[in-house]
């Protein structure tokens, strides 16, 4: 909200005003309108601003025009614009000033998709500025991002001091508004400080709490406050009673569509915005914008120097300075030096753990050779055993031993299960291993009476073990079982010995590829055709990659064969049984 409002549109634009040539409007506002003109000497561009005539009229009006001249006058800088003449042209009120060819800071940080610290760091430009007029006892009072402009080459410049407020007494008196403009609260409201708001005593920290709103919109994308109406006593509730939100609040939601795109704009997600702006610089925003004038950074050279501070990683003066907080920073500011220092701790650490470790390893290689050797003495005695038990079981193809008899390889397993049930009483993991063995003869003979009792007794010897030996058994006993019409308990061996078989061996292990055939011939056996087939070809398939004995996958194939057989897909039987006859 500006001064009293006239309407620029009633302005006819005028083709020249002094020594300039109007070519175009730039803008207008509550003190005048904006031309670009161009010298008709020098050729210059210049931007000129002219008081419009229904308000030139009023003395105090032209009082203020004059005043903005004067503060103008004063301000030497180069992110100031530049006051090249001012006069009267048949009565209009006018004075030209440098043309900035430039954005809003805010649009411009926005198309440069600049992150935090590079807008941090043109922001400080501009309070070097604001400092600047301070120091010649001027004060903006209408500070925004309108009215800082950037060129194109990263330059800001501030401009508009039609609202500006003389602090030089002498001055101020020189240009005081009529009585009847006294209670007239000339401000901005989304960029009005509380004082200015009530109507009290301007001084430059009310420039540092507009800074303090500019730095929140250019950090978070968005006004620190939402005012519902211009009325002033609910400008004055918001802006004087209500306090903002953390910049860094903006981002608490970060699948909100407005956190994203102000996150994008800063080169950078939500959530790394959020950390970025949690702890220095939403102390220093809230330090700026503190209702309290005397609570607030002193200058603007003050507030420029703590965000320098936090570039820095120096402890800012916005937050209480605790251990932590000055421990955190130093840690970060010497990061190389406390890097070293942690690095020299953490290896002195490593070498007393790795002579711990050492000395440990030490210990435990010494117990495992003694375990190696004990395993290789039982392994060797277990070898002797199985020696001796094959050369007593094939004495008794022995013409001298038998008689001249002629003995049956059936003669000669129940030979070795009889002497395996009263023998090895001291070997019960070499005796399982035997038992196992002798059981899958029986088997591949067909005497699947005789090898249940035989693969019984070495499951029994072996209820605590993981192993091949186990597994080979049960996928025994499964078979046998099958053999003998038992398929109620042919399908429990085969589960237990599937279950073994993939959680010791894994589900594309050889081990597993036979239990899966041994399921199939069960299924199969069942009149589960399909299920018969599907197991026929996981295992088969596992069987190819993990290239298995030829003999097993062309028994396999034989078996798939009978299946495509009996449901009358004779291509693929025939298929199939030609690929196990080539093996």
């Amino acid at each position: 909200m500006s001064e009293p409002v006239f309407s620029a549109t009633t302005e006819q634009q005028p083709e020249r005003i002094g020594p300039y040539r109007i070519e175009r409007r730039l803008g207008a506002g509550g003190m005048g309108t904006v031309y670009l003109g161009r010298h008709v000497e020098t050729g210059h561009e210049a931007a000129v601003k002219v008081l419009p005539a229904s308000m030139a009229r009023e003395t105090g009006f032209v009082a203020r025009f004059t005043r903005e001249i004067d503060a103008m006058r004063q301000l030497k800088s180069p992110h100031i614009v530049e006051l090249y003449e001012n006069g009267v042209d048949d009565g209009t009120y006018f004075y030209a000033m440098e043309y900035v060819d430039g954005r809003p800071i805010d649009v411009f940080c926005d198309a440069q998709r600049l992150d935090v610290p590079a807008r941090l760091r043109l922001f400080q430009t501009v309070c070097g500025a604001v400092h600047a007029a301070h120091q010649n006892l001027i004060v903006h009072r209408d500070l925004k991002p309108s009215n800082i402009l950037v060129t194109a080459d990263g330059t800001p410049k501030l401009l508009d001091f039609g609202i500006a407020k003389l602090l030089d007494q002498h001055q101020e008196l020189q240009h005081t508004l009529a009585v009847t403009h006294a209670d007239i609260r000339v401000m901005t409201p989304d960029h009005a400080s509380p004082e200015q708001v009530r109507g009290l005593a301007i001084t430059t920290v009310s420039d540092v709490y507009v800074l303090g709103v500019v730095l929140y919109e250019l950090l978070a994308g968005t006004r620190p406050y939402v005012i519902p109406s211009l009325r002033i006593a609910e400008i004055e509730r918001v802006i004087c009673e209500q306090d903002p939100p953390r910049p860094s609040d903006q981002f608490a939601d970060e699948q909100s569509t407005q956190a994203q795109q102000a996150a994008a704009c800063r080169a950078a997600t939500p959530a790394r915005l959020r950390r970025a702006l949690q702890g220095d610089l939403d102390n220093i925003v809230l330090m700026a914008m503190r209702k309290e004038p005397a609570r607030r950074y002193s200058s603007a050279q003050q507030m420029a120097s703590d965000i320098q501070r936090h570039l820095d990683g120096m402890p800012v003066i916005a937050r209480p300075a605790t251990f932590g907080y000055r421990a955190a920073k130093f840690v970060r500011r010497n990061w190389l030096g406390v890097g070293a220092g942690a690095t020299l701790f953490a290896i002195t650490a490593l070498f007393a753990a790795l002579t711990w470790t050492q000395s440990q390893r030490i210990a435990a290689e010494r117990d495992e050779v003694k375990m190696q050797r004990a395993a290789a003495e039982r392994e060797r005695a277990r070898a002797e055993e199985v020696s001796e038990f094959l050369v007593n079981l094939f004495k008794l193809s022995d013409p001298e031993e038998n008689r001249g008899n002629q003995v049956t390889a059936r003669e000669l397993l129940n030979s070795g299960a009889q002497r395996l049930r009263t023998g090895l009483a001291d070997q019960p993991a070499t005796r399982a291993a035997l038992l196992s063995t002798v059981g899958a003869v029986y088997n591949s003979l067909g005497l699947y009476g005789e090898a249940l009792p035989v693969l019984d007794e070495s499951l029994a010897l072996q209820q605590d073990a993981h192993d091949r030996v186990r597994l080979s058994t049960l996928l025994a006993q499964g078979r046998a079982r099958l053999g003998a019409s038992d398929l109620v308990g042919a399908d429990g061996s085969l589960q237990n010995a599937l279950r073994l078989a993939q959680g010791e061996f894994g589900a594309a292990s050889l081990e597993t590829a036979r239990v899966l055939w041994g399921l199939g011939e069960l299924r199969h056996a069942q009149g589960r055709f399909r299920e018969a087939e599907g197991l026929y070809k996981r295992g088969l398939t596992i069987f190819e990659t993990q290239h298995a004995s030829p003999t097993d996958v062309s028994w396999l194939l034989d078996d798939l064969g009978k299946i495509y057989e009996r449901e009358q897909q004779w291509p693929l039987a025939r298929l199939t049984y030609e690929r196990a006859l080539d093996m």
